[in-house]
């Protein structure tokens, strides 16, 4: 059976997930002789040949023919921590707000411009789109509109890879950056924010997908002005290789329902559902500590940091970030009443009492557990984000 590169990952993740809890649970092997100072260079190199053996490498998979500039890796490494803060605010929402239904959106290019940019300056730059991104907030004053995805379709409608500047880019494709415009002045100095940056393949036609999340989020929320994108390339000028398709044909109605479905001009896609403004506000005392380390010499159940780094299994060439697998790990006793999941764990641990020999305790284990993304490079060479759900724990208790 092969596996895609994506697949080997999330091997490799819950592979290394099992092996710790593995260890945690181990009444004769405790984690302290595992990760002791003097054995934790072995220990990392044992790991990283059994991880290479469970994906049936014998060496790490090979990117050496994509030069990775620093710039490159940086800008990546952006879009990354951008990704990431979004996940975080999707995480942050209630229960009630992640149930309600959601709600597409489509806006279609036009080829007009901001009412208060002077034509000849938006004309300047020939890859720069507006959207009127005019959703309407909801009726109900306890509610707010939220963009949970929002995507930019543009259409190839001709290619040229044999106008690329560098003939020895044997993939024929050339990386084009989606900038969201901040502020464009009369004078055509203009700032810009990079929303996505990914690589166009110019060996056929068709439609390129960007992820425009931030942008259209910023505009909705009104904490910047809607001043369109721009897509642009460091290599070269875009126009070089390809046009997209920009507009409906003039003779075309703007209202015209007719041949809507076969358009090729720009296109958003916008998913948005209306959520609760109030969250419960967390008090003080309901912010347990959740870290314990092995000096405290805490017996009861608790989480203990684990940490391996992509750099030291010699991975950090194809996963540009995070930077490791920060999993942690659950360990420790269940007394009776401590931490308890739910009401069966406290049942449990009262007929454990009167039939030790029968009802086993209750045992400390993962309640909570988030996804972790990872930034790499695919089996293409090409820039990949890879969700794995429940790879993170996040809290610990006695179930």
């Amino acid at each position: 059976m092969k596996y895609s590169h994506i697949d080997k990952t999330l091997i490799l993740l819950i592979f290394v997930s099992t092996s710790i809890r593995s260890f945690s649970t181990a009444k004769s092997v405790k984690l302290t002789q595992v990760l002791d100072e003097n054995r934790e260079k072995k220990f990392v190199q044992e790991l990283k040949q059994e991880i290479l053996k469970k994906l049936k490498y014998t060496k790490i998979p090979n990117v050496g023919r994509r030069n990775i500039t620093v710039e490159e890796r940086r800008r990546m490494i952006k879009i990354y921590k951008n990704r990431f803060e979004r996940q975080e605010e999707k995480g942050a929402e209630d229960d009630t707000a992640q149930n309600l239904p959601l709600t597409f959106h489509t806006i279609r290019h036009d080829g007009q411009y901001p009412a208060d940019v002077d034509e000849y300056v938006w004309l300047k730059e020939p890859t720069r789109l507006y959207f009127n991104v005019d959703l309407q907030q909801p009726s109900n004053p306890t509610e707010e509109l939220f963009i949970k995805n929002a995507e930019l379709k543009m259409y190839k409608k001709n290619v040229r890879p044999n106008n690329l500047l560098n003939k020895k880019n044997v993939d024929k494709e050339i990386r084009i950056d989606v900038y969201k415009i901040v502020e464009l002045r009369d004078n055509g100095d203009y700032l810009r924010k990079l929303v996505d940056s990914r690589r166009v393949k110019l060996d056929s036609k068709g439609w390129e997908t960007f992820h425009v999340t931030d942008a259209v989020k910023d505009w909705i929320e009104g904490s910047e002005n809607n001043y369109g994108f721009e897509l642009t390339s460091e290599s070269q000028n875009i126009t070089d290789v390809l046009d997209f398709e920009l507009t409906n044909s003039p003779d075309t109605p703007q209202n015209s329902e007719v041949n809507v479905s076969d358009s090729k001009s720009p296109i958003i896609h916008i998913y948005s559902k209306n959520k609760p403004i109030l969250k419960r506000i967390r008090r003080d005392s309901d912010i347990v500590k959740r870290d314990c380390t092995i000096e405290e010499g805490e017996t009861r159940c608790c989480r203990y940091k684990w940490y391996i780094s992509f750099k030291d299994i010699g991975w950090d060439q194809w996963v540009i970030a995070p930077e490791g697998y920060e999993g942690h790990y659950c360990a420790g006793s269940c007394p009776r009443w401590y931490k308890t999941a739910n009401t069966f764990s406290n049942i449990k641990s009262i007929l454990h009492l009167n039939n030790p020999d029968v009802i086993p305790p209750p045992c400390c284990v993962a309640t909570e557990l988030s996804p972790l993304t990872i930034l790499h490079l695919n089996e293409e060479n090409d820039w990949q984000f890879s969700e794995h759900k429940d790879m993170n724990v996040e809290d610990c208790k006695c179930a």
